[in-house]
């Protein structure tokens, strides 16, 4: 939930429609999974935001988090090139493949 109250969600969907709103980072599924963040009003009743994270691979968001900002901080199992990454992580040196944070 954000300062405002905003239910913020995030995950990975197989459809072809998923809900996105305008000005969004992406709003057309490109491969068979695309990652999601989405942010409903408070009470629930429409979108406030909506964009889809993907490229021509599987992508999956595994989870969430809002920075001091409010802006959603997401990982996801391995790095993918067309992410808006403001830093790559390549953490921990036990983790068998690389992760991502945007």
């Amino acid at each position: 939930m954000d300062a405002a109250g905003r239910i913020v969600v995030a995950g990975t969907t197989y459809s072809f429609n998923f809900p996105t709103t305008a000005g969004a980072f992406d709003r057309t599924r490109n491969g068979l999974l695309d990652g999601f963040v989405t942010c409903f009003a408070p009470d629930l009743t429409a979108l406030a935001w909506s964009t889809l994270l993907g490229g021509q691979v599987n992508e999956i968001i595994n989870d969430l988090a809002l920075d001091s900002n409010g802006a959603p901080c997401c990982w996801a199992p391995r790095p993918v090139p067309i992410f808006p990454f403001r830093r790559v992580l390549f953490g921990p040196l036990t983790c068998p493949t690389p992760t991502a944070g945007f």
